[in-house]
């Protein structure tokens, strides 16, 4: 007898797309009307990371924006929501594979941090799509992205461009309404700045991730995903 992580699985699998199919501007806007968003919960995410060396540091950065809907078992605490976070660290080389203080900036994960879905405008023209997350933005003209402005203290202006084919291991959103996700992962080189601080960090040659998915009522982390499995990382 199956259970409900079971199903989970098949549904995952199920939901990969055989062929890697281009990333198109309308894959870029926001995907998730495609559920019953009245009475489910969903999420859906765009977002961008990066690992890059810029003079004496190593950096990382993850920066995302959610839309959250709680209409369903209400996992996400708000029945609707705008979830903003960046993620930034800089490590001195010299500190290569030891453990200490680093500097770092971290914001959004809060729950009391989230916005009202008033706060997220998303404009597209017949050239992009940009998701402003007030004085931040994410701009799509895949397969080139951008992220800019300023949140928690950090200016931006990374430039994404994809390098090979994207991989939609989360599905086509074409078949969202009926695997109940979809998404892709690109890897990308990054280029741009990061200032805070009073220190700017060149990047050139950055290695980095542009992901845009969307995960309806299955991806209930706490009663479907438990340890050992794909998603337990929310």
């Amino acid at each position: 007898m199956s259970n409900d992580s079971d199903r989970y699985d098949q549904q995952y699998v199920s939901s990969h797309v055989d062929e890697a199919q281009p990333i198109r501007l309308e894959d870029e806007v926001p995907q998730f009307p495609v559920l019953p968003v009245e009475k489910t919960d969903l999420w859906e995410e765009t977002a961008f990371a990066l690992a890059a060396e810029s003079g004496d540091y190593d950096v990382v950065l993850w920066t995302a924006g959610y839309i959250i809907k709680g209409n369903g078992r209400n996992v996400w605490m708000d029945r609707d929501a705008v979830e903003h976070d960046l993620l930034f660290i800089a490590v001195p080389k010299a500190r290569r594979g030891t453990m200490s203080d680093n500097h770092f900036v971290r914001a959004g994960w809060h729950p009391t941090e989230r916005l009202d879905p008033g706060k997220l405008r998303i404009e597209r023209t017949s050239e992009q799509v940009v998701w402003h997350f007030e004085e931040h933005q994410f701009v799509a003209r895949p397969p080139l992205w951008e992220a800019k402005g300023r949140y928690a203290g950090v200016e931006l202006d990374l430039r994404y461009r994809q390098l090979g084919r994207p991989l939609w291991h989360w599905g086509a959103f074409s078949q969202t309404a009926k695997t109940d996700r979809g998404g892709y992962d690109a890897f990308a080189t990054v280029e741009g700045t990061l200032t805070t601080g009073g220190h700017t960090f060149a990047i050139a040659n950055g290695q980095g991730v542009r992901e845009h998915i969307l995960v309806g009522q299955s991806a209930d982390p706490i009663r479907i995903l438990p340890a050992p499995r794909v998603m337990y990382w929310l």
